[in-house]
């Protein structure tokens, strides 16, 4: 049905419209004089990487989007931090790390993931979208209506990290910065240096390094006892093996 819409209707409808129309077919009587309004939530655009998975004779050059430049670029000099041994390091070098340097140990993931999930001892949250002065959006009136806001983005502060976070005041304290795999901690890693921060350091692979190299975790008193969940299969057996499901839940057993 969605693929209908879509080339019969020129309706860039997605899956969740397809299956309103298919339901109000299935419920409104097909009779002369019965009129239906079926108003479809959201298109097709936020589908694109399934469309194109599921989809293939759809896109006969395989749906390749050539990448700009300054991408590639940002791709290259990642690469080339995740690489040096003076950026990113594994589980045990930053228990030692921790051990002879007493590092600020900040966790970049959001909040609510920070607040559901294992986290290493001693760690505070300061988000990603936080260390690069985005407050995360703010919510405006469109319409003289109760309940009638949308999302705007706040601007950028233009402070220092310093300026605006009190625990990162001191350019040469130690910080490690680590995430569920190691790269929006590797982007934080970055801000940071960019910043003059003197010694900072990124966990590589994140929390599944962290456990897989028997390392210990804070649960926050079991409040806090998920994993990420895993991606691909690769991850689903470190999962596995380390007691916790494919979503990232803990189960009975695993040697965590």
């Amino acid at each position: 049905m969605c693929r209908r819409l879509n080339a019969e209707e020129s309706i860039i409808a997605g899956p969740s419209s397809g299956m309103n129309l298919v339901g109000a077919l299935k419920l409104i009587p097909d009779e002369p004089g019965v009129v239906c309004v079926v108003m479809f939530c959201d298109n097709v655009f936020k589908y694109a990487t399934s469309v194109t998975k599921y989809c293939p004779e759809l896109f006969p050059d395989g749906g390749n989007v050539m990448d700009p430049a300054e991408a590639k670029a940002l791709q290259r000099i990642m690469r080339r931090a995740n690489k040096s041994p003076d950026s990113t390091m594994p589980g045990p070098k930053c228990r030692e790390f921790i051990t002879k340097r007493q590092p600020i140990i900040v966790d970049v993931r959001p909040a609510e993931e920070f607040a559901e999930r294992l986290r290493i001892p001693g760690a505070i949250n300061i988000p990603l979208s936080v260390l690069n002065g985005e407050e995360g959006p703010a919510l405006t009136q469109v319409m003289d209506v109760p309940g009638a806001v949308q999302a705007v983005q706040a601007e950028a502060s233009e402070l220092s990290i310093a300026e605006r976070i009190p625990e990162l005041q001191d350019l040469s304290q130690p910080v490690l910065v680590y995430c569920n795999r190691g790269v929006d901690s590797l982007m934080a890693l970055m801000v940071l240096k960019a910043e003059g921060y003197e010694c900072v350091r990124n966990l590589e692979r994140g929390m599944f390094e962290w456990l897989q190299s028997g390392q210990t975790a804070d649960d926050n008193n079991g409040s806090s006892c998920n994993m990420p969940n895993g991606k691909d299969n690769e991850e689903k057996e470190l999962l596995a093996y380390l007691g916790f499901d494919e979503d990232g839940k803990p189960t009975e057993g695993g040697s965590a």
